[in-house]
């Protein structure tokens, strides 16, 4: 806070002779001015046309050229006035402002010495006139103007404006005289500093506007609009209550809102801050009328409505606080829950979507559609979306529908969030460009990722899982315990649970999928048993699916994808550069433990490096029409079927230094067909074990059926302990390269 320094001026003498257009200095309202010739009379005065009429004795304030009667109650005109009107004037006529000098004729006769304030109309003297009682109410203002002499005469010596608040906790020490100030010049606001009588406290605060009614009837509009434009604060404090506004306004200052502050438009009525605000976390504008906001550089969600913890839609309420930031701004979320209806969203401008930090910001969605945020293509660049937490309300309500986030515009920045229980997680489409870090996706029922045919997108640091399956059975006896162990066809299975969701359906964990439809089950503590009907794999299209055209430059850093249908899949409408997925990468990914295993269809240039595929229920990897799909240093370990099964039309494929080992059926098989896959490598991998592993073995090392393949090259593998062969060439082809260097 800075001193206040009084410099105390002579006023200007009544016999100045004054030529010419000299610039004279003058002590006025407390600080001094310099005026010309032109605008000074012998006596200390200006002439300025009056905007009101102006009676007798009365301190007025200068507004945009113009003098009106000084009103105390209201604060727009502290700090304004100008001088005492002794005649009075009708309004649009000349008025003779005095500002310093002797006063001679008052309509009182006052002791010797006493200072004079300006009326508040109270006390039997007139709004503006002459009293020795300063206005003591709080949101008022006041100031000394004169001090008398004897009898009816006293001196115009205009002293500092200053609001009056007697509720901040810690006040300015302005004259030190009158109180003794604690360190840094500061005291107790219960000290009550006194400046010439008046009671005032300074600080970093916006003065109140006290002249709104603020009852939500009144239209407040022209109060607002003229303390706009005065800004002689640079902010104001709003009063407490509802503001009603009934027809456009753009405010220019900064706008204080305490709690209990409410802004209130009318229908089609739009406020615009060009200044700036403040407030908390709660709700200060109400647009239920229909009106808008607008031009908001910064939001909280909170302000635009008080549904923070109710489970009731909020969607609608935070479009509107997305609809009042300018382009680019940021809205900032609090803790949440905030439950969720079946809308979205809309960021079409780039706006920040911040929610609390470490994925804070609870979404809950009511209902089994699960839309949260949209950003459709356009031509904003540069939204930034984190800090979520999005799930189901009732953790037995499954999802039909819906994306969480649904990208479609370029240079989105998405992270530090959870999904848990959507439709659909994530959704890419249309457009270039995407950074999406530090993330988890669990249980969605079609993808966790969908991208279909955005280019340049990058993940890094994520789980993606999906470890349960939506069932239904029959011939049910009793009511399963959730998270319950239970015995699979007779025989106690660790790690599988059943969670009842009402009637026939049930939500099932499993690891390891080893059911069947005709697999029984039995609960061990509740005694419960049942037996399948349908398994409907909640990940139809995979953990993370890659599907059509320019799907490329997808890049994967740091990875788990744990369960579902598959873990990856990817897809094309043809086989060709343009219309089916190519030219991405996963480095340091481990996949694991779904149903079918990785999913490699109609796909061009996929490079695998340091990566896992392991636990799942059908083959590691399947390869169908591909072309440079690459394995280096990876681990495609301990499935149920095949490690690599290639069943036709794939080409230019290498799995290099790579561990296919503990694969039940073998490591690598090449599927029938007139020598559709060519021009592939098996070079330096590892298809042996050491160590014993329930359950799992390896019939074949590598199986190259007949008519499959030609121009391959298979060498400088390591298979000494597989159970049956190490290496079955059936192929006929006659371009190979086999077993230099040496296969052991």
């Amino acid at each position: 806070m800075a001193d206040l320094v009084t410099i105390a001026v002579p006023a200007l003498p009544a016999g100045a002779a004054i030529t010419g257009n000299e610039l004279v200095p003058v002590h006025q309202n407390g600080r001094l001015v310099r005026m010309r010739q032109v605008d000074l009379s012998a006596a200390g005065a200006v002439l300025r046309t009056a905007g009101a009429t102006i009676p007798d004795w009365t301190v007025v304030v200068a507004i945009n050229g113009k003098v009106y009667p000084a009103d105390p109650r209201v604060v727009a005109h502290c700090g304004l006035v100008l001088g005492l009107v002794i005649a009075g004037v009708p309004s649009g006529t000349t008025a003779r402002v005095q500002f310093s000098g002797d006063l001679a004729g008052t309509p009182s006769s006052y002791a010797s010495g006493v200072p004079l304030f300006i009326s508040d109309g109270t006390g039997g003297v007139p709004l503006g006139g002459l009293t020795v009682t300063a206005p003591s109410a709080v949101g008022y203002w006041s100031q000394r103007v004169a001090t008398s002499g004897s009898g009816s005469t006293a001196v115009l010596d205009l002293g500092l404006a200053g609001i009056i608040d007697d509720g901040l906790p810690l006040v300015l020490a302005s004259n030190p005289n009158t109180a003794t100030p604690t360190a840094n010049g500061l005291m107790s606001a219960a000290d009550k500093v006194k400046v010439d009588g008046l009671q005032v406290a300074l600080d970093a605060r916006a003065p109140i506007l006290a002249t709104l009614v603020a009852n939500g009837t009144v239209d407040d509009r022209t109060a607002l609009s003229v303390a706009d434009a005065l800004q002689g604060f640079g902010e104001w404090l709003l009063k407490p209550g509802t503001i009603r506004i009934s027809s456009n306004i753009t405010l220019s200052a900064h706008y204080r809102f305490p709690r209990g502050v409410m802004l209130k438009p009318d229908n089609g009525v739009t406020i615009t801050f060009n200044g700036g605000i403040t407030a908390g976390a709660y709700q200060i504008f109400d647009l239920s009328a229909g009106g808008s906001v607008a031009g908001l550089k910064i939001a909280q969600i909170d302000w635009f409505h008080s549904l923070q913890g109710v489970q009731s839609d909020c969607q609608p309420f935070c479009q509107k606080a997305f609809d009042a930031v300018v382009d680019g701004a940021p809205v900032y979320w609090g803790v949440g829950p905030y439950y969720w209806g079946t809308g979205r969203l809309e960021l079409a401008r780039g706006q920040q979507s911040r929610g609390v930090g470490g994925r804070g910001t609870k979404i809950r969605w009511l209902t089994s559609t699960t839309n949260f945020i949209h950003v459709p293509s356009g031509n904003y660049y540069g939204h930034v979306i984190d800090g979520f937490d999005c799930g189901v309300a009732n953790y037995a309500l499954r999802p039909t529908s819906g994306i969480c986030f649904h990208l479609e515009q370029g240079s989105v920045h998405l992270s530090d969030f959870t999904i848990q229980s959507a439709a659909i997680g994530v959704y890419l489409k249309g457009s270039s460009t995407g950074f999406m870090n530090n993330f988890v996706i669990q249980e969605c029922l079609t993808a966790g990722i969908f991208n279909e045919g955005t280019n340049d997108v990058f993940a890094s640091d994520f789980i993606i899982s999906s470890l349960w399956d939506t069932v239904t059975v029959s011939n049910l006896s009793g009511n399963f315990q959730v998270g319950e162990q239970l015995v699979v066809s007779g025989t106690p299975y660790k790690g599988v649970y059943l969670t009842p969701l009402g009637g026939n359906k049930h939500r099932l964990r499993l690891p390891i999928t080893t059911v069947t439809t005709s697999t029984t089950i039995t609960g061990v503590s509740s005694g419960a048993s049942a037996t399948f009907v349908a398994i409907n794999y909640d990940f139809g299209l995979g953990c993370i699916r890659l599907f059509g055209g320019n799907v490329e430059s997808f890049s994967m850093v740091n990875g788990d994808v744990i369960g579902g249908r598959y873990p990856l899949s990817t897809d094309g409408t043809a086989f060709a550069r343009g219309s089916c997925p190519a030219f991405n990468k996963a480095t340091n990914v481990y996949f694991d433990t779904s149903h079918d295993g990785l999913q490699l269809t109609n796909t061009g240039k996929f490079v695998f490096t340091n990566c896992w595929s392991t636990g799942h229920s059908g083959n590691g990897v399947d390869l169908g029409s591909t072309d440079g799909v690459q394995w280096a240093f990876s681990q495609i370990t301990g499935n149920l079927a095949w490690g690599v099964n290639a069943s036709a039309g794939n080409k230019h494929f290498d799995f290099a230094f790579c561990d296919l080992s503990l694969n039940q059926v073998g490591g690598i098989t090449i599927g029938t067909g007139v020598r559709t896959n060519l021009k592939f490598r098996i070079v330096f991998c590892n298809f042996d074990v050491d160590f014993t592993q329930p359950n799992n073995f390896s019939a074949y090392a590598v199986n190259l059926n007949e008519n499959s393949c030609d121009y391959y090259t298979v060498a400088g593998n390591i298979w000494t302990s597989i159970a049956i062969t190490k290496f079955k060439d059936d192929s006929t082809a006659t371009n190979k390269n086999i077993n230099s260097p040496a296969n052991m």
